[in-house]
């Protein structure tokens, strides 16, 4: 059986490959085995270790299977610590995906060396998680604040360059191989970042603008916010008050209604990626409400044109671009869902700006909510109480006959896709 770590001696340089296909996952099994190959790096004799995942990837990020119950240690905390507690500088190849607490760990090493192809992020917020284990304190010392709390709070990767000059990573390798160029660096010493000086005073004010931002934005969304309240209270606590702060913000998330129907979310879209292609022609692939596909990304997570499509035309879309069809066996469900939705809209005989700010207050992207208010005024919406509108639409697409005998995470997930329903309140079958 193969390791889920190898340790491979070059000369006077130990390479530590992650390899836990197929993303590299940061299993309870790979946390174990870092620790124990790093605990005995400075007894090989060697000049620098380096820590990569191979070619064409890192480290993806936490194993999502086994957020249902507290993390087991060892913890990317322990990893670090080894890591600094080493006289050897460890530096960290990546080339790939380093996600999460993938780009965690590449932080917590003497130094960055990454391929030019390479992309960074800490996607936890969209299952409704916070970085962990020192996640919301280290990218606040190694780079702009306020960089770092929309990186954060929104989730989005960004590519090597812009991590460069963010100052999250220190070299871009001008070969493939990064782990091999990566090998031939004089290192001068070690650099925990852990250990970094607190940003200037200046820090709080640029945090607090985002935490203004995102409340905005992602009305009702809990994880953004507390990601950046944790932030905020590390900028200047102690180390230790600091990461226990985190941690039991970090559990109030996991335990959380919103983190674990987003998590439900993501291994339902992950299998319906996955679903066979229907026979071409045979079946309609995707309906496509003017705005919300395209924000929501459903075909190959990129632009997809609105109107109704069926498989040879997404198909051909998706070929024209070198995307990836994603398909599902109840994608048909969204044509029942959308007209459900519009009917439900109907009936309530609201003025459409005040619908606008509705949807808008239950979390609804200002998109979508002006494609189902079909409000197209620039003034200010007036104003609905937002409760009693989403507990209607829910009603509606609940009691509507062509659904009720469909997969309640289907239909979940669909209501994200087709509808625009806030990722994070996308439960139809679930409380109002």
């Amino acid at each position: 059986m193969t390791s889920s770590v190898e340790l491979k001696i070059h000369g006077d340089v130990a390479e530590i490959r992650v390899v836990n296909p197929p993303v590299n996952a940061l299993s309870r099994t790979v946390r174990g085995r870092l620790v124990e190959v790093l605990a005995g790096v400075d007894q090989l004799g060697v000049r620098i270790a380096i820590l990569t995942g191979g070619r064409e990837r890192f480290v993806a990020g936490a194993d999502i299977a086994e957020l249902d119950k507290p993390i087991d240690p060892p913890d990317l905390l322990d990893i670090e610590a080894v890591i600094a507690q080493l006289a050897t500088p460890v530096i960290a190849a990546v080339e790939g995906r380093a996600l999460g607490g993938g780009f965690l760990l590449a932080l917590m090493c003497d130094l960055r060396v990454v391929h030019r192809n390479s992309s960074f992020g800490f996607p936890e917020v969209s299952l409704g998680l916070l970085p962990t284990f020192a996640g919301t304190r280290i990218p606040p010392r190694m780079c702009e604040p306020a960089f770092a709390a929309r990186l954060i709070a929104y989730g989005e990767k960004i590519d090597a360059l812009t991590a460069l000059r963010a100052g999250l990573i220190d070299e871009i390798s001008p070969e493939d191989d990064v782990a091999a160029f990566a090998g031939r660096l004089q290192v001068s010493g070690k650099r925990r970042t852990l250990s970094l000086p607190p940003p200037p005073t200046a820090a709080r004010a640029q945090v607090e603008a985002v935490i203004t931002s995102v409340a905005a934005e992602k009305r009702g969304f809990l994880a953004p916010e507390t990601a950046l309240r944790s932030m905020l209270f590390g900028l200047d606590a102690p180390l230790e008050a600091a990461l226990e702060n985190e941690a039991r913000l970090f559990e109030a998330l996991r335990v959380s209604a919103q983190s674990k129907l987003l998590r439900t979310l993501f291994f339902v879209e992950r299998s319906a990626s996955r679903s066979p292609a229907p026979q071409a022609g045979a079946t309609r692939g995707f309906i496509s409400a003017p705005g919300l596909m395209v924000e929501q990304r459903l075909l190959g997570f990129s632009p997809a044109p609105t109107g109704v499509l069926t498989y040879d035309q997404a198909r051909a879309h998706a070929d024209s671009r070198s995307l990836r069809l994603v398909t599902m066996p109840a994608v048909h469900l969204g044509e029942t869902m959308s007209a459900c939705m519009s009917a439900a809209i109907a009936r309530m005989n609201v003025e459409a700006d005040a619908l606008v700010g509705a949807l808008r207050e239950a979390g609804f992207s200002a998109v979508a909510a002006k494609y189902w208010s079909r409000s197209t005024a620039g003034r200010a919406p007036a104003q609905l109480q937002a409760k009693p509108i989403i507990a209607a639409l829910r009603r509606a697409l609940r009691e509507c006959p062509d659904l009720r005998d469909a997969a309640p995470a289907a239909v979940n997930l669909l209501s994200t896709w087709v509808l625009g329903w806030p990722r994070w309140d996308a439960s139809i079958f679930g409380p109002d």
